[in-house]
């Protein structure tokens, strides 16, 4: 609750909460969605059948779901084992077959443990030959012998032994699962559509074609925020032979998905990507959704993962290095190295406006600069009463103004707010006093909005900001909706005064004012703009240092404090007590449902009887007054038209 006198009611209070923290969760499940890549478990490679390595190294992982045959003098797990991790312990190398000794020395795990499914012609050494605790080893027999695998630490380091978590053991990783859902994901990016602006190298055309731009074997790629999307044949990839260059180079608010045409054996002769890094290769993948069978060609450098879920990858001519992930059927590699970086973003689902939330989740997805709806009170509206003789407690009817609200915060995919879309229904006016209304955004300075619109004021009756928040309140944006409430009410006679207080008149129904405010960008992030910012308040008589709010409010800058302590009002400022009689009584009230109010003349408690034992018990008994539960109502002293 916002205070005391702000309520919900019982069985929906959470639910109003609630509303929140769902859009919350919408936006953070985003940042933690899965990548096309996720089911290769973070390895650096990943192959469903078997692998051939010679030179030169995999700076991460190494995952096979068949055979490894040791040809030559290879490194793993250089940089990182990874996160896959067996008993607590994690695997720099993972075998789902036996290990092939064909030629060479040998290969090194520099980090983490070795699982090995078949141990067919196979022996592991947890100790050397004369039973001391050195690095283990996997060898065709003898512990000297070559080719043979060496781990860069003890069994004891990794607390292994042959009986705890022994290197022999199958069965780890489905790779036959995992191979399904990485075709499905490959198959389900290649149907993205096309979403990018090409140029050719002196950048005056422009195009999303290759053809349409390419000049002497160049081109260029202008990244927007969001998936850019290339859609190519092989023929059109291997047509870029000199540069391509990057605009904007891909990070994580520019995402590069290039989708290859190339079915069966496709040579791959790669292009030179100018300007890029390992910092921008967990943003770029090569997804070849038909290939089945990709040699790796040419002399470059691949920067980003390599997709090919369907395909045999050989990479023998090329010894430059893949910065990025490998997937594939098998692989066989003699040359370059295989560096780090696994693919981050999720992909798959449209985002027509770029913005990096997915259209599903997207309630603006044509419009980048926003994304989410936030709508207070979830459901419905909410009601404001106030009295407006305070400092003096009057007739204590809270019909002196009594407005439905409800507000929409717009907020983009970094969930900063973009615009508040406000919605005030004035319902009655039980004042001979000509009362206004505003409301105040604590802690929101006033030059992080860029406008605000829609205010129902005379020319001049309150200064204004450029921006249209109201003028003199250096700390705290103020918005004035109306400065007198009865020319809300449509069709209502000059002369009237009260409205819509007592039952024997016409009811009048009013105009609903919709306040928009606009922000700055990026100034107000939603998590600190939450509902207890809002603080509306009643202008009594169009006085304007004489402001009413919700119980322990602060007021604005214009408020006068001469009325503190006067008539029956118990303010202390210096406690930060606001707008309460000795016995806690308000001049203000917020219910976050629509309820009745009491009919002129007739004192609130007399309507509600249980409410005054509410407020004098703090809040601890009769919490449900205000519904419409037995002995809570008297309604023949409420206006029910």
């Amino acid at each position: 609750m916002k205070s005391l006198f702000t309520l919900a009611p019982q069985k929906s209070q959470v639910l109003v909460r609630s509303a929140f923290t769902t859009i919350l969760l919408t936006a953070a499940s985003l940042v933690h969605a899965q990548s096309p890549t996720a089911p290769a478990l973070g390895f650096n490679v990943f192959v469903k059948n078997s692998a051939k390595l010679v030179t030169n190294v995999t700076e991460g992982p190494v995952a096979m779901g068949g055979d490894l045959t040791l040809m030559g003098n290879y490194n793993v797990a250089n940089k990182t084992a990874g996160t896959f991790k067996v008993s607590n312990v994690v695997i720099g190398l993972l075998i789902g077959g036996k290990i092939n000794f064909s030629s060479g020395n040998q290969t090194y795990i520099n980090n983490g443990y070795v699982k090995l499914g078949n141990g067919t012609g196979s022996t592991v050494f947890y100790k050397d030959n004369n039973g001391a605790s050195s690095n283990l080893r996997i060898t065709p027999g003898k512990y000297d012998a070559t080719p043979g695998l060496h781990l860069q630490t003890s069994a004891a380091k990794l607390g292994v032994s042959e009986k705890v978590n022994p290197v022999i053991e199958s069965g780890l990783i489905d790779f036959t699962k995992a191979f399904a859902s990485l075709q499905a994901n490959a198959k389900m990016v290649a149907s993205m559509a096309t979403k990018i602006e090409l140029t050719n190298p002196n950048g005056d055309r422009k195009g999303t074609k290759i053809p349409d731009v390419i000049t002497n074997g160049q081109i260029k790629i202008n990244l927007k925020s969001g998936t850019n999307v290339l859609n190519v044949t092989g023929e059109e990839l291997n047509s870029v032979k000199g540069n391509i260059t990057f605009n904007n180079a891909p990070d994580a608010s520019r995402i590069l998905v290039i989708n290859v045409n190339a079915a069966g054996t496709f040579n791959w002769s790669v292009w030179n990507q100018a300007g890029l890094g390992i910092q921008n290769c967990p943003y770029i993948i090569y997804n070849f959704y038909n290939t089945t069978n990709l040699l790796i060609q040419g002399n470059n450098t691949i920067e980003g993962t390599v997709l090919a879920p369907f395909a045999d990858i050989t990479k023998i001519v090329n010894q430059s290095n893949i910065e990025g992930q490998v997937i594939g059927l098998s692989y066989y590699q003699s040359g370059g190295s295989n560096n780090f970086a696994t693919f981050i973003p999720s992909l798959g689902e449209s985002d027509a406006d770029g913005d990096t939330v997915p259209d599903s989740k997207d309630d603006y997805p044509n419009d980048a600069s926003r994304a989410f709806n936030n709508f207070y009170p979830a459901k419905g509206t909410s009601t404001l009463m106030y009295e407006d003789l305070w400092p003096f407690k009057g007739d204590y009817d809270f019909n002196d103004l009594v407005i439905d609200y409800r507000y929409n915060t717009i907020t983009d995919a970094s969930n900063n707010v973009v615009e508040i879309n406000y919605s005030f229904i004035p319902k009655a006016s039980g004042a001979v006093t000509k009362n206004g209304f505003a409301f105040q955004l604590d802690g929101i300075n006033p030059s992080q909005i860029t406008s605000v619109s829609g205010s129902k004021m005379a020319a001049g009756w309150s200064a204004l900001n450029n921006n249209g928040t109201e003028a003199g309140q250096p700390e705290n944006a103020n918005i004035i909706v109306f400065d007198y409430v009865n020319k809300m009410f449509k069709g209502l006679p000059a002369n009237a005064s009260t409205v819509n207080t007592f039952s024997a008149i016409e009811k009048y129904t009013a105009d609903t004012i919709k306040i928009i405010v606009t922000f700055q960008k990026g100034s107000v992030n939603f998590a600190k703009l939450t509902s207890e910012k809002f603080n509306p308040y009643l202008i009594a008589d169009q006085t304007r240092g004489r402001e009413i709010h919700l119980a322990n409010r602060t007021p604005s800058a214009k408020m006068s404090s001469a009325y503190y302590g006067q008539g029956q009002d118990n303010s202390n400022p210096a406690a930060g007590k606001y707008f309460k009689t000795k016995n806690n009584l308000p001049w203000a009230l917020e219910i976050s449902t629509s309820i009745p109010y009491a009919l002129e003349l007739t004192e609130f408690s007399k309507a509600y009887p249980n409410f005054i034992k509410w407020v004098e018990s703090n809040g601890t008994t009769h919490a449900d007054w205000y519904l419409n539960n037995p002995g809570n109502r008297d309604a023949s002293k409420l206006y029910l038209k």
